[in-house]
């Protein structure tokens, strides 16, 4: 093993005029389409005989003698002279140390690396640290605002684990930002790690640049990253620094299934705010969210013109400290339950000027499962409780009359599914209309029951009136036969919109047409012996 303090500027010069200081590609992965669209180029030295001695050994060392810049030109020129052979449109990005960004010339040097094999400006990228960013200002924004006017993306590297200010980030116009990987590789067990990238990410998409994670391991943190509208990806999960065959083979390769057209996360956080405040703000709902400790934390006009309070008495404060036990009885036990780990709840709401609302109170969770607090929807039904309660009293009013008559009404859709069975006798005069339904399906006989749902759905296209007969079991357990009729209703575009349908008794009758036939055929024997 080399020592860093060992290794010479001549063994570095040597080991770069050998080439065994090589270039390998870590892909950058688009979160949007899973696709590889560009590479971070990262030197490699492999010595025969000794094996690899790693960047954090001869790196250094390169700064200690000052030939990051040869190292940097080195690897440029590699890297270019490989990739320009590469089919796509993908990016290369490399790094630059603090000390480079004080050296004038770099942008010419640069330039002509990438020119000598017509490699385009455009497609680089170098990589900037936060703590870059506190040196020599001067020359540092002289040199990146060449870069940029020949069309070289200028990324700010390891965000959030250096110095650098709003301000800076204005002033030098960065086109990416690099979260730095320790965040991300948190991200699925720690919720501050995860409040940070999201913060990172909305700064980005507020600025208006694309957001790069480094530090990639598991599908959960794409998953997370790729809801929060994080732009690009970068770690093992995807793959390790690869040589230049193995990177020519990636881009042609897709890590996922591309996002959906109508994904939220395609929507930056920073757009996803906005749209999501102008949609509480005029939900035709009340809507609250209750955070860990059972504070409203916010509330549209709708929620707080139901319990009765002001934006100041309520924000801030639990919400069973505010409102009546009375009338919002319901609703604070669902929330409590909520904060113990119970499921979604819906529960009716009766308040002032019998006004009645249902309201659903669910848990919230973030991007990992972890509970954050309660979201409460309020739904006024206070129309729909009337017509309710109308609706029950017609129906009931039908089947008093209806106790007098023994038809059952039925209705149906114009596909042949029953939407309606009318009270009858017993038990269902006490069931749903669901309920009604399946009781007659149940109860009809069995050798009847196929044999009349092939003739219903057969004569359906007809469009004619239709008429069967069959067997059911009757309220003391005895078979029944009934007749049963249905008639097509048209709707203003002249198509069947329902069928009307009416189910008679007729065993009386068929045990009187029964008897008929049997003496019409004694009468006919009768006959014939007196013949």
């Amino acid at each position: 093993m080399i020592d860093t303090n060992a290794i010479s500027r001549e063994l570095l010069l040597d080991a770069l005029a050998r080439e065994a200081i090589k270039p390998a590609f870590q892909c950058l992965v688009d979160f949007r389409d899973y696709g590889v669209k560009g590479f971070e180029v990262l030197a490699r030295w492999i010595e025969p005989g000794i094996g690899e001695i790693p960047p954090v050994r001869f790196i250094p060392a390169m700064e200690q003698h000052g030939l990051m810049d040869a190292l940097l030109i080195h690897m440029l020129s590699k890297a270019c002279q490989i990739a320009v052979t590469w089919e796509g449109d993908f990016a290369l990005a490399f790094n630059l140390s603090p000390l480079q960004l004080q050296n004038p010339a770099l942008f010419g040097l640069i330039r002509e690396a990438a020119g000598s094999v017509q490699f385009p400006l455009a497609r680089l990228q170098m990589e900037i640290t936060e703590n870059a960013l506190v040196t020599d200002m001067g020359v540092a924004t002289s040199l990146i605002r060449q870069l940029k006017s020949a069309g070289v993306q200028i990324v700010l590297d390891d965000f959030g684990t250096g110095f650098s200010n709003l301000e800076r980030l204005h002033a030098f116009a960065f086109d990416k930002l690099k979260i730095d990987a320790g965040f991300v590789r948190k991200m699925d067990s720690d919720g501050d790690s995860r409040r940070i990238v999201s913060s990172i990410v909305g700064l980005g998409q507020s600025l208006g640049v694309d957001v790069v994670a480094e530090g990639v391991e598991t599908q959960m943190q794409a998953d997370i990253l790729r809801d929060l509208g994080c732009s690009f990806g970068q770690g093992w999960l995807f793959g390790r620094a690869v040589p230049p065959p193995d990177a020519a083979l990636l881009l042609r390769r897709r890590f996922g299934q591309p996002a959906s057209g109508d994904r939220l996360s395609t929507v930056s956080p920073f757009q996803r705010l906005h749209q999501l405040e102008a949609l509480y703000r005029n939900a035709p709902v009340a809507l609250c969210f209750i955070d860990r400790a059972q504070r409203c934390v916010s509330a549209n006009h709708r929620f707080q013109q139901v319990v009765g309070l002001t934006s100041s008495r309520l924000m801030g404060r639990r919400l069973s400290d505010v409102v009546s036990v009375a009338s919002m009885g319901g609703l604070l036990a669902a929330v409590e339950r909520i904060s113990q780990g119970a499921a979604p709840a819906q529960v009716q709401i009766e308040a002032p000027c019998d006004a009645w609302y249902l309201a659903s109170v669910q848990p919230v969770t973030d991007e990992v499962g972890e509970w954050i607090g309660t979201s409460i929807i309020m739904l006024n039904v206070t129309d729909q409780r009337r017509a309710e309660r109308a609706i029950r009293e017609s129906e009931e009013h039908f089947r008093r009359a209806n106790e007098l008559c023994p038809d059952i009404a039925w209705t149906a859709l114009p596909d042949g599914t029953l939407n309606y069975m009318g009270p009858t006798f017993g038990e269902t005069r006490n069931m749903s209309v669901e309920d009604r339904i399946a009781a007659w399906l149940e109860g009809m006989h069995p050798e009847d029951r196929l044999r009349v749902r092939k003739e219903w759905l057969a004569w359906l296209p007809s469009g004619q009136p239709f008429e069967t007969n069959f067997r059911t079991k009757w309220s003391d357990g005895s078979w029944h036969w009934v007749n049963s009729r249905a008639q097509p209703h048209y709707g203003p575009d002249g198509k069947i919109d329902r069928w009307y349908g009416l189910m008679v008794d007729i065993t009386g009758r068929r045990a009187l047409e029964r008897r008929i036939f049997v003496l019409e055929r004694l009468l006919a024997r009768s006959r014939r012996r007196q013949a």
